[in-house]
């Protein structure tokens, strides 16, 4: 049997109870908002035809020149505009399939042995490693989270040992904001629904916290060149994934964890 040695996180490590997960998100998920695009666009797309296909039929039937002159003009911007449109659909297509294959790669690359696993989503991101914040890529599969960088960390979270997602809040030190030497970023749970999280803490069952900050994806960040179907930020987007996934792999709250 072949094993696969893991450099692990060095996480915060807590006792007692565990904060109570957040209410389950209620979006769907950034694919499915994806597909009902798809099929938002492909339904305005026959309406065009429809009525491309009535503009043509009064061109035919127009008994003036300039009634024929006038559908005809009706008729040519109909199809500038859907021409446009698909044109958009396309980029947008091809955009993803290509950072989707590229995220595979970089999956399968750093961790060969979950190649039967579906990738769901992948964001470069940070992560605080014994106090310090190393950059790396976030991998969501049905059953596990993963972490890897070019330093060699590599870790994977089982889902069913997540018993709390909490998004939270970076608060810069004194080091971030003027050079000393004073610590790490100060990460705590968002302190009121109107405070705008930024990163995600994940408490687990064997007392671990492992935080994760300053998200990013190449297509959120290509987004206004290529879509018009991203919406959040990174962080809200991995966190969307990441807690529908979370849900469909146990039961949440976990029967067996004491919540606070």
């Amino acid at each position: 049997m072949t094993t696969h040695t893991l450099s692990r996180i060095l996480t915060l490590k807590f006792s007692g109870p565990i904060p109570a997960p957040m209410p389950a998100v209620t979006d769907p998920t950034p694919g499915d908002d994806y597909e009902r695009h798809l099929a938002e666009q492909q339904a305005k797309s026959q309406a065009t035809q429809q009525l491309a296909d009535q503009q043509n039929r009064e061109i035919k039937e127009a008994t003036s020149m300039m009634g024929k002159l006038t559908s005809m003009g009706k008729a040519a911007m109909t199809q500038v505009n859907e021409g446009a449109s698909k044109a958009h659909t396309s980029m947008e297509g091809a955009a993803r399939k290509q950072l989707d294959s590229r995220s595979i790669q970089q999956f399968h690359e750093s961790f060969p042995h979950l190649a039967e696993q579906k990738l769901i989503c992948c964001y470069s991101c940070k992560v605080m490693h014994s106090g310090q914040k190393k950059d790396g890529n976030l991998f969501v599969t049905p059953s596990l989270v993963c972490f890897s960088s070019k330093e060699g960390i590599k870790d994977e979270i089982p889902l069913t040992e997540l018993a709390s997602i909490q998004v939270s809040v970076a608060l810069l030190t004194s080091k971030e904001m003027t050079g000393k030497e004073d610590g790490p970023p100060y990460i705590i749970p968002i302190p009121h629904p109107s405070v705008r999280g930024d990163c995600l803490q994940l408490f687990t069952t064997g007392g671990q916290i492992f935080q994760f900050l300053n998200f990013d994806n190449m297509l959120l960040s290509a987004s206004q060149h290529v879509t018009s179907t991203v919406h959040g930020t990174a962080m809200e987007r991995a966190y969307n994934w990441l807690d529908h996934t979370w849900r469909a792999a146990t039961t949440v709250p976990l029967p067996s964890v004491q919540y606070c």
